[in-house]
């Protein structure tokens, strides 16, 4: 038998092209997360941190429609996160969330508009959307420094 003369080097592991689907577990993952962040809010356990949490699935619904889906929803996506925001305004001034009936819906329609097109949206196109509201978000904290 022969002396191999090269060293063994074992093939690099390449990660999962971005046209392919999360796995079932990651797609109910990124769908469980806001809705628990919700039922918390809507219990009146929630915490700032619920509120953002349903901020950037929000935001992301609103760029994915904007951009995907030629802003055949945009009402929708744009109460969802006006809701939000109002709850954001009330915590800064009273200290407390709280949520009117109105908002609340406006937040579930708005997060079933999330999941449906989560459900369609590629991984390329699911990072996009992520990446450009993480874009906005960067872009606000360092405005919201510049004011301090």
């Amino acid at each position: 038998m022969k002396k191999r003369n090269k060293k063994y080097k074992p093939r690099e592991v390449l990660p999962l092209p971005l046209m392919f689907r999360h796995s079932t577990d990651g797609q109910i993952g990124l769908k469980l997360q806001p809705r628990m962040a919700f039922q918390r809010l809507k219990e009146g356990e929630g915490t700032e941190q619920d509120l953002d949490t349903l901020a950037f699935r929000l935001n992301w619904a609103f760029v994915a429609q904007r951009d995907f889906y030629a802003n055949q929803a945009e009402a929708m996506a744009q109460d969802g996160l006006d809701a939000v925001h109002g709850a954001k305004a009330r915590l800064e001034q009273l200290g407390k969330i709280g949520l009117s009936g109105v908002e609340m819906t406006a937040i579930a329609h708005g997060l079933d508009l999330a999941d449906r097109m989560g459900d369609e949206l590629t991984r390329k196109e699911n990072l996009q959307a992520c990446e450009t509201v993480m874009a906005w978000n960067a872009k606000a904290l360092r405005l919201q420094a510049l004011a301090v």
